[in-house]
């Protein structure tokens, strides 16, 4: 077994004679014969070994050089010089390299180092200068000069410089001039020798020289095409002349007539006599025009919304040091005034262009929006209140026209409020639709947006009960400039932990609108709209605080009140149609809230008619949702057809087989003949309040409600005729409408309810006999034969056993990759121990270094002490001898 490399190291320098005992006479023979046998091979092995002649056997046969030991002996020792050096450096950082010429030359001495260091950057200054040198002069160096500068040197402008100074006194100016202009200065007679030789000029010198000399060329190349262009022109000015001699007649001549001077036609006027005054006053609106014209106007730089936020949150703060120094009575300028007002209606310029815009409403009769706006308003959160916000059969002259009272007239009369819907239960216009009710306040004007008796900074409230304690001196009208300005104060740009109160705040909003419709004195719906529209732009900063709060206000909902939601419930459900994406499939807020929503329509059977209204505005609610999506609800066909039976005038023996039997709890059937009478009413909002219905208007209410199912069952028909299951989702809707478009039932309806139920149950047979005729039945699917996969055997012409086949190339690829990995690190490792061993070497040969230096020092050590004890000795015995001898 062969041992460790340091046993064969020390083998091998055992059998050279470095280690171990002196070896004998006869050894030592032997060895030198060894010795002179190998010299006399390596001698031999130095010539490389020709090719062969004639190669045939092997084309990859090895050339014999490649075993030379001499030149493996060349690398061993190249190795060990490198390993060397760099066991010699190691641990070692920086240094001086000298590297000029000569430094390290002993044979030389300092004059001819100096020389030959002299001519050597001659001649590298002389390669660095070129043909295009601008430096480079023509005449000799060794030419006259005069203070250093030679005296055929001449400036570009001294030329017309010596033109200009031909005038009394000018030769001496202008010689001065130029020596100045030339950094001379004046010398006198005894310092005349004494002169400095020529400085050489700078890079930005001879730049700017260039640039001077190209601009002077680029003018006079100029110059010279102008001319041309000039004597261009008069020739071809001269050509018709020419012509016409050449034909032997007289040329006309072409030469223009003088152009008189014009002058300004006002000025003119004026000079003939006009009338003075009348130029006076088109002077007049002439300026008047240009001062009012925007674009003689500065403009101010485009603030960020920080910048913005700040500037409001100071105008509000001082806002309000004035309102409270008017409380106290202390007198103040009215410009103050003027300019608070100014600035707040700026600010407050209608809650309508600063806060965020709902969503669009679906076509249905049945609208669950709360205010319908005008088109084309900008709001804060750049988009526009599009056309989709008006329902279906209305005007905008109607929103125009119609009630234009005030939020405080709205608030303060109480039949005004009870005759406004959300969007109206159902209405009917001149086409005999079915809409949203139209009859809405008119919103605020700018003026009514500021009020000096309100403050201008409040707290920022964190929970409903700080926002009632806020709100509880505050008008409804005023309750849109309070919120805005607590979200002005408190903006995210001005302090650091104003996100958290402006979220804390947006969650208590929640709360807020789902609390005041369940207070006697209940807001305008305009007034909740407006707060709607303030949680929309907060929920865009803040989503997971107030998605958190519609969860918690729907899982409250849930608990205590699935089946009898109240108005509050109403308007928090609204909300959330309008703050969120309705057509998503899973949302964290909107699918709860179907859900809700669903489960009152299947399980609340209607008791009263305030039940049944609630659940024709939740079935209003659920389509809304989904009108993007256009997904089948079960439960609200079975709702919007139960409704339908429990308001026909007579009963259906389908209600008793199909749904739970409720007639004996309260009989909401239409009764009364109504035939000869024309329905048109608009319901209230409120009406889902027992309390705002009386005896007199109670066949109204039901008519009103069944209109609005009849034009929900219209809407259904246009959002789910794409569906596969519409003939049968339709089937049983046309057997409620059969039974109601009986005769006795007819006969019991108002006229425009019985035209609405007869082109309703036309649209619905027409719509499924569509339906039915494009409907295609389930065929299987015809697929291309597939032709059956033939196992050929595969033959490889030039087969080698020794090499691998494998079919999959990613694998191929991979072993081919891993095989080379593997040779690298095999070659890596191999250069590895080469480097290793030779580091071995040559540690032991330093260290052989060491302990020879070592045994010469002690050897020779030890030797002077011993001499030096002999002497002693030596003289020791003398004297003894010598004490002996005088005894």
């Amino acid at each position: 077994m062969v041992g460790s490399q340091l046993k064969q190291l020390k083998a091998s320098l055992r059998d050279r004679g470095r280690l171990g005992p002196t070896p004998s006479k006869k050894q030592r023979k032997s060895q030198q014969e060894a010795r002179r046998q190998s010299k006399q091979s390596e001698l031999l092995e130095a010539q490389p070994v020709k090719n062969a002649k004639f190669d045939f056997l092997n084309g990859q046969a090895r050339n014999g050089s490649n075993k030379d030991s001499a030149a493996r002996e060349r690398r061993e020792q190249a190795r060990r010089d490198g390993i060397l050096y760099e066991m010699q450096r190691k641990q070692k950082v920086g240094g001086i390299n000298d590297r000029r010429f000569g430094e390290d030359d002993p044979t030389m001495t300092p004059e001819e180092r100096a020389m030959e260091r002299f001519i050597r950057e001659k001649q590298r200054s002389g390669r660095k200068s070129g043909v295009f040198d601008l430096e480079e002069e023509d005449e000799d160096e060794d030419g006259l000069t005069h203070l250093g500068r030679p005296l055929t040197l001449k400036d570009d402008f001294q030329d017309s410089m010596s033109n200009d100074s031909a005038s009394d006194g000018g030769v001496q100016r202008g010689v001065k001039r130029r020596r100045l202009l030339n950094g001379e200065v004046e010398f006198n007679a005894d310092h005349q020798d004494t002169a400095q030789p020529e400085r050489p000029k700078t890079k930005k010198e001879v730049m700017e020289e260039v640039i001077a000399k190209s601009k002077l060329h680029k003018y006079e190349r100029q110059k010279a095409k102008e001319d041309d262009d000039e004597l261009r022109a008069e020739l071809d000015a001269d050509v018709a002349d020419i012509f016409a001699l050449m034909n032997g007649r007289k040329a006309t001549s072409n030469a223009m007539a003088p152009v008189a001077a014009t002058m300004n036609p006002d000025r003119a006027a004026l000079i003939n006599g006009n009338d003075r005054e009348q130029a006076d006053r088109e002077y007049d609106m002439r300026l008047r025009a240009m001062v009012q014209d925007k674009r003689s106007m500065p403009t101010t730089r485009t603030k960020t919304e920080e910048e913005v936020a700040q500037e409001e949150a100071a105008r509000l703060e001082r806002l309000e040091a004035q309102r409270l120094r008017r409380m106290q009575g202390e007198e103040f300028s009215d410009e103050g005034d003027d300019v608070v007002a100014d600035g707040d209606e700026d600010f407050y310029g209608g809650v309508e262009e600063s806060i965020a815009q709902p969503r669009s409403t679906n076509s249905t009769g049945f609208k669950p929006r709360l205010l319908l706006r005008q088109q084309d308003v900008e709001d804060e959160d750049e988009f526009d209140l599009d056309e989709d916000l008006v329902a279906i059969g209305s005007d905008e002259s109607s929103l125009q026209s119609g009630e234009s009272s005030s939020l405080e007239d709205a608030v303060s009369e109480d039949e005004d409020e009870d005759e406004e819907f959300v969007m109206g239960i159902a209405t009917e216009d001149d086409d005999g639709k079915l809409l949203l009710g139209s009859s809405m306040t008119k919103p605020r004007s700018l003026e009514d947006n500021l009020r000096l008796d309100l403050a201008f900074t409040y707290a920022c409230p964190q929970s409903l009960e700080e926002l009632l304690a806020i709100t509880k001196e505050v008008a409804y009208a005023d309750l849109a400039t309070v919120i805005q300005r607590i979200r002005a104060l408190y903006h995210s740009g001005l302090a650091e932990g104003n996100k958290a109160k402006l979220a804390g705040f947006a969650a208590a909003l929640v709360e807020y609108i789902s609390y005041l419709p369940r207070q006697k004195d209940r807001p305008d719906l305009a007034v909740l709209e407006t707060l709607i529209r303030h949680i929309h732009s907060l929920a865009k900063s803040y989503p997971n605080s107030v998605s958190d709060a519609f969860r918690e206000q729907l899982r409250v909902i849930q608990k205590t009140r699935f089946s009898a939601p109240d108005a509050g419930d109403l308007i928090m459900l609204t909300a959330i149609g309008s703050i969120y994406p309705t057509s998503d499939h899973f949302h964290q807020v909107v699918t709860p809230a179907m859900l809700t929503i669903a489960r009152y329509l299947e399980h609340g059977f209607p008791t009263t008619i305030s039940s049944l209204a609630t659940g024709t505005y939740l079935s209003t609610l659920a389509l809304d949702y989904q009108r993007l999506s256009k997904r089948y609800i079960p439960e609200l066909v079975n709702y919007a057809l139960y409704a339908i039976d429990i308001l026909s005038p007579e009963p259906s023996t389908r209600l008793t087989s199909v749904y739970p039997d409720h007639t004996s709890i309260a009989d909401l059937r239409i009764k009364g003949d109504l035939k000869d009478s024309h329905f048109h009413e608009s319901l209230s909002f409120w009406v889902i309040d027992n309390l705002t219905i009386d005896d007199k208007n109670l066949e109204f209410v039901k008519i009103s409600i069944l209109a609005a199912h009849l034009e929900l069952i219209n809407t259904i028909v246009e959002q789910w005729i794409s569906l596969s299951a519409y003939p049968e989702i339709m089937s049983v809707v046309l057997e409620s409408l059969d039974h109601l478009s009986s005769k006795n039932s007819l006969a019991k309806l108002p006229n425009n309810i019985r035209q609405l139920i007869l082109s309703l149950k036309g649209n619905v047979e027409s719509s499924v006999a569509k339906a039915l005729q494009t409907r295609r039945p389930l065929t299987l699917h015809n697929h291309r034969p597939l032709s059956i996969k033939m196992s050929v055997p595969k033959f490889e012409d030039s087969y080698n056993p020794n090499k691998r086949y494998d079919p999959d190339t990613e694998r191929a690829e991979s072993s081919k990759l891993r095989a080379e990995h593997k040779k690298e690190r095999k070659a890596v490792i191999r250069e590895f121990r080469k480097e290793a061993r030779a580091e071995a070497v040559v540690q032991l040969e330093e260290k052989k270094a060491r302990d020879e230096a070592y045994e010469k020092k002690y050897k020779r050590l030890v030797a002077e002490i011993q001499g030096e004890e002999g002497r002693e000795a030596n003289a020791y015995e003398r004297e003894k001898a010598a004490r002996k001898n005088r005894r």
